[in-house]
């Protein structure tokens, strides 16, 4: 289940004009709590499908920012997701990680488009 601080910070960056975007971002690196609760929904069996494919969402949008903050703050998690992914792969689950596997293939591709 998605905590309070998970889903205040989804509902929250919705809502944000582009002037509030650097604050948020700025606040975001001193979450603590948010920033556990993401590890400890990323870590943590059972993954639900309903609980991931938002999160996954929200950081996709975060690393295709124009925000560096933003973008640094989504790829701290990239490696515990491909964890994620590669578990859920191993037990047959992969319909669960699709958002997890949108995610990095973005990552992936945003990053091959730099190159």
């Amino acid at each position: 289940m998605l905590t309070r601080p998970i889903k205040d910070w989804l509902s929250e960056y919705k809502g944000l004009s582009n002037n509030e975007v650097l604050s948020f971002a700025c606040g975001l690196s001193v979450n603590e709590e948010l920033i556990s609760d993401l590890f400890t929904l990323f870590e943590t069996p059972p993954f639900y499908v309903q609980e991931l494919d938002p999160v996954c969402h929200q950081l996709y949008e975060f690393y295709r920012s124009k925000e560096e903050k933003l973008k640094r703050f989504a790829l701290q998690f990239v490696p515990t997701l491909i964890w994620l992914y590669l578990r859920c792969l191993s037990l047959g689950q992969k319909k669960v990680c699709g958002g997890v596997e949108t995610l990095l293939l973005g990552v992936y591709n945003l990053v091959s488009l730099c190159l």
